[in-house]
């Protein structure tokens, strides 16, 4: 970690997912979706358990996707009741999103037809993609159609 913004540099939902504004809404999302889980938002990233368990401390969103994941799937709940608890939420305030933030390998260009997500649900599905593409479908990358500037772009999230 630099120390600049709170990132760190490995982590590429970072940008979106672990700013001062998302960090509790992330956590509100997450806790949200089983009575179980105790996500707490922290000055260096998130506190992840199960209750009445030890929390582990995640300083990035990629290992709060990890451990999050796996918690949820010994609980047997279910990738497809996740991603609609988190995209059912209400919407958060506009997220400008630039394709410069993420690395190279992790964007591509859309299709014609491809409609980006709007810049108030872009936290909702970069957190559900991410979430629920670690939980069915092994690691596999699932795309989130992002725009700015007038281009539309895929980010690839895991």
């Amino acid at each position: 970690m630099c120390g600049a913004c709170g990132v760190t540099p490995q982590d590429w939902a970072g940008p979106i997912l672990a700013t001062s504004y998302a960090k509790p809404l992330v956590a509100r999302l997450l806790a949200g979706i089983t009575p179980a889980l105790r996500v707490r938002a922290t000055g260096v990233g998130w506190t992840v358990g199960l209750a009445g368990r030890p929390s582990t401390v995640c300083i990035s969103s990629e290992l709060l996707l990890e451990h999050t994941a796996r918690l949820l799937n010994a609980r047997g709940v279910e990738g497809t009741a996740v991603e609609t608890a988190i995209l059912q939420a209400p919407a958060h305030r506009a997220v400008a999103t630039t394709r410069e933030m993420f690395p190279i390998d992790r964007t591509d260009s859309a299709s014609g037809e491809a409609r980006p997500v709007p810049a108030t649900q872009v936290i909702l599905a970069l957190l559900a993609g991410s979430l629920t593409s670690r939980m069915i479908s092994g690691g596999e990358r699932a795309e989130v159609v992002m725009g700015d500037r007038g281009e539309t772009w895929t980010l690839l999230v895991s």
